[in-house]
C-alpha cells in the first residue's frame, strides 16, 4: 500500500460521512416542510451532522523504550516530507507523551506543558483549557529539518534533586537504587506535548498519540485511564527479535489488556524484523521464524493472529524516501497501514453510524407520531363536516355542544398529564442530580480523603472497591426507576386513548447496561494501582490527588453520557403527549371556528370540508414520504 493508497482509504470514509451527512440533511428538510420539527429534533440532527463534519480519530502508538515507536510513526505519517521528523534514535527519544493532529483554526506549532506543572494539583485536562500556561513553538510546514529540530524538545531531559523529582512524582527508588537524598536524578522537562501540523492523514481528522514507555504510562493516570481508553485503536510496539518481554507484559496487563468487545481495536506489531534478515538464510526460513514469533505472541497476548503485524518501521521508512518499492514491500510497512487503517475507520464509522441512525429514527418516529395524530384529527373534522351538510341551526348548535362535551373531557385528560408531568419532572430531577459532574466531584473528594488516610494497600483497596459498587448502585436504580415510569406513562397513554383516542406507547428507558460496564473497565484498569509496583509512587505527597482527579476524568464522560440519556428519556417520553395535547388543543380551536362560520353563513359546508380534505391529502402524502425514507 502506497501513501496515496493509505490516504485513499480516509478519503473514502470521508465520502461515506459525506453521504450521511446529506441524508441527515434531507431527514431534517423534511421535516421542516411538513411542519413537524422543533428545536429539539433540529438541535440533535446538527449535533449528528456537526460530528460527520467535524471527525477525530485517535490511534495510540504505545511501547517500551528501544522498540521503534517513533519510526513508526515517522514512516508512516511524515515520510513524505523527506527525513525523520520524530526523534527516533537508540535508547530513549520521546521523553513525554505527545499528542499529533491539525487544527486549521489553531497556528501550527509544538505546544509543551512544563513538567512544572505536576506540583499544581490539576488534571492534563485542566492543562489543555490554559493553554497559555503552555510553551508554544511555531513551526512552518514547508521546513521539516526546523520541524525536526523543533521535535528534539520531547527528547529533553534534565537533572534536579531527588527532593524535586519526589515532589514532582518522578523518583522511583526501585530505578535508582544507588541514589541518595544529595544525589541528582534525571527527570522529563515536559509533561506533555502537542503538535498541531498540516499532513494530509491528520487533515482527514486522525489524532496520533505517542506514548513514552511504562514510566509515563504509570505516572500520569490520566494517560492511561483517559486517553489509552478513549482512541479507536491501539498499536502496541514490540521488537520482533525479542517478542513480549516482561516489560512489554507488564504494560500490557496493566493497561492495555482490552475488554472481549473491544479486543478488535488492538493491534500488535512487531518492529525492526530486518534485524532477523540474513543473506545466509533462506527468505522461506526467515519467513518461517516469524510467523512462529508472530503466533507466539498471539497467544501471549490474548489476540487472534491477524492482530499481529510484522513490520520493519525503519526500512519502511528508508523505502519511501528513496522511492523504493522493492524495499518498501519487504518492510511490510503497507500492510501495517492498511490493517490501522481499516481497524481506526471500522471503529469510529461504526461508533458515527449508530448515533446518525438514532438521531434519524427518533427524529422520524416524532414525525410520524404527530402526523399519524393531525390525520386522526383531520378524519374526524371531515366526518363531522359530512354530517353537517343540510343541517338547521338547531343540529349545529347540538353539534357544538357536542364540541364543549369533548372539550372538557379533553381539559379533564390534560390535568392528568399535567399531574403525572410533575411526577416524572421530579423523578428525573433526582435522577439527573445523582449523575451530576458535582455528585461525582464530591464523592471522588471523599475518596481521596479515605485513600489519603489509608494508603493504597489492601485497606485502601477494599475502600476504593466499596467506592466503586456505590458508585453502581443508583445507575441501576435509575433503570428500574425510569422502566417502572415508563410502565406508568404507558398506561396513562392506554387511557387516553381509550377516552381522547391518543396513540401514544412509549417503551423507552434510561438503559444504564454500558456505563455500568464502563465503570467496570475503569475499576479494573485503576486495580493496577494497588499492586506493589505503585506503592512507592501512589505513596508520595500529592499523587492520590493527580491519581483521584485522573479518574475523575475518565468517569466524568461515563456520568455525563448518563446524564444526556435521562435528559432524553425524560424528552421523549412526554415530548409525544405535550405535542398531541398542542395539536387536538389547535384543532379544537378550529373546529369552533369553523360552526362559528357556517353558522354566520360566512363558510359554507363544502368549502370547508374542501379545504380540510387538501389538507388530509397533504398529510397522507407526508405519512408516505415518511414511511418511505423508514423503509430504507
Amino acid at each position: 500500500m502506497s501513501s496515496s493508497d493509505l490516504e485513499h482509504i480516509f478519503e473514502t470514509f470521508s465520502h461515506w460521512r459525506q453521504s450521511q451527512h446529506d441524508v441527515v440533511q434531507r431527514v431534517a428538510d423534511l421535516m421542516t416542510r411538513h411542519g413537524v420539527s422543533d428545536d429539539k429534533i433540529t438541535q440533535r440532527l446538527q449535533g449528528v451532522m456537526h460530528r460527520l463534519n467535524n471527525p477525530s480519530l485517535r490511534v495510540a502508538f504505545v511501547a517500551e523504550f528501544s522498540r521503534g515507536k517513533s519510526e513508526l510513526i515517522n514512516a508512516v505519517f511524515f515520510s513524505g516530507m523527506g527525513r525523520r521528523i520524530m526523534p527516533a534514535s537508540a535508547g530513549r527519544t520521546t521523553m513525554c507523551p505527545t499528542e499529533m493532529g491539525f487544527d486549521p483554526h489553531s497556528p501550527q506549532g509544538l505546544y509543551l506543558l512544563p513538567i512544572e506543572s505536576r506540583r499544581v494539583n490539576r488534571s492534563l485536562m485542566h492543562w489543555r483549557t490554559h493553554l497559555d500556561e503552555w510553551v508554544f513553538l511555531p513551526i512552518d510546514p514547508d521546513q521539516p529539518d526546523a520541524i525536526a529540530e523543533t521535535l528534539q524538545q520531547v527528547t529533553h531531559t534534565w537533572r534536579v534533586s531527588v527532593q524535586d523529582a519526589d515532589a514532582l512524582g518522578l523518583y522511583d527508588p526501585q530505578a535508582a537504587p544507588g541514589t541518595n537524598t544529595s544525589s541528582t536524578v534525571e527527570i522529563p522537562k515536559w509533561r506533555h506535548a502537542m503538535l498541531n501540523i498540516d499532513r494530509p492523514l491528520l487533515r482527514q481528522g486522525l489524532v496520533v498519540i505517542d506514548t513514552p514507555g511504562l514510566n509515563a504510562v504509570g505516572v500520569e493516570p490520566e494517560l492511561t485511564l483517559g486517553l489509552l481508553n478513549q482512541v479507536d485503536a491501539v498499536v502496541f510496539i514490540l521488537a520482533a527479535d525479542l517478542g513480549v518481554s516482561q516489560s512489554d507484559l507488564d504494560i500490557w496487563q496493566d493497561h492495555l489488556m482490552p475488554p472481549s468487545e473491544a479486543e478488535h481495536n488492538r493491534l500488535a506489531v512487531l518492529n525492526k524484523i530486518d534485524v532477523l534478515w540474513d543473506d545466509l538464510t533462506p527468505d522461506h526460513a526467515i519467513d518461517a521464524l516469524l510467523n512462529r514469533q508472530k503466533l507466539a505472541v498471539a497467544e501471549h497476548l490474548g489476540l487472534a493472529s491477524e492482530q499481529v503485524v510484522l513490520v520493519s518501521a525503519q526500512k519502511g521508512l528508508v523505502s519511501r524516501i528513496k522511492h523504493d518499492d522493492a524495499l518498501l514491500q519487504k518492510s511490510q510497512l503497507p500492510m501495517f497501514e492498511s490493517r490501522m487503517a481499516h481497524e481506526v475507520v471500522r471503529q469510529h464509522q461504526s461508533g458515527l453510524e449508530r448515533q446518525v441512525n438514532s438521531a434519524i429514527a427518533y427524529a422520524l418516529d416524532m414525525a410520524s407520531m404527530q402526523l399519524g395524530a393531525r390525520h386522526h384529527l383531520l378524519d374526524q373534522q371531515v366526518q363531522e363536516l359530512k354530517s353537517m351538510r343540510g343541517q338547521n341551526q338547531e343540529m349545529i348548535a347540538q353539534m357544538r355542544q357536542r364540541l364543549q362535551h369533548e372539550r372538557q373531557q379533553f381539559l379533564e385528560g390534560c390535568q392528568q398529564v399535567q399531574a403525572i408531568r410533575l411526577v416524572h419532572t421530579r423523578l428525573s430531577q433526582g435522577m439527573l442530580n445523582q449523575v451530576s459532574i458535582d455528585a461525582l466531584a464530591s464523592s471522588l473528594e471523599n475518596l481521596a480523603q479515605a485513600l489519603t488516610t489509608q494508603g493504597m494497600k489492601w485497606k485502601g483497596q477494599k475502600t476504593f472497591r466499596a467506592w466503586f459498587d456505590s458508585l453502581k448502585q443508583p445507575l441501576m436504580q435509575i433503570q428500574q426507576q425510569s422502566r417502572d415510569a415508563t410502565e406508568g406513562i404507558r398506561q396513562l397513554g392506554g387511557k387516553l386513548q381509550d377516552k381522547l383516542g391518543f396513540a401514544i406507547q412509549p417503551t423507552a428507558f434510561v438503559n444504564c447496561d454500558s456505563a455500568l460496564h464502563a465503570l467496570e473497565v475503569v475499576q479494573s484498569d485503576l486495580e493496577a494501582y494497588f499492586s506493589m509496583r505503585y506503592w512507592w509512587r501512589m505513596s508520595r505527597q500529592g499523587e492520590i490527588s493527580r491519581w483521584v482527579d485522573g479518574v475523575k476524568w475518565q468517569l466524568s464522560p461515563v456520568m455525563s453520557l448518563v446524564h444526556k440519556d435521562i435528559e432524553q428519556w425524560t424528552q421523549e417520553l412526554l415530548e409525544p403527549i405535550e405535542k398531541e395535547v398542542l395539536e387536538r388543543q389547535r384543532f379544537f380551536e378550529r373546529r369552533v371556528e369553523v360552526i362559528d362560520r357556517i353558522e354566520r353563513a360566512a363558510e359554507s359546508v363544502e368549502d370547508r370540508l374542501s379545504q380540510v380534505q387538501q389538507e388530509l391529502a397533504a398529510v397522507e402524502q407526508a405519512l408516505s414520504e415518511i414511511e418511505a425514507v423508514q423503509r430504507v
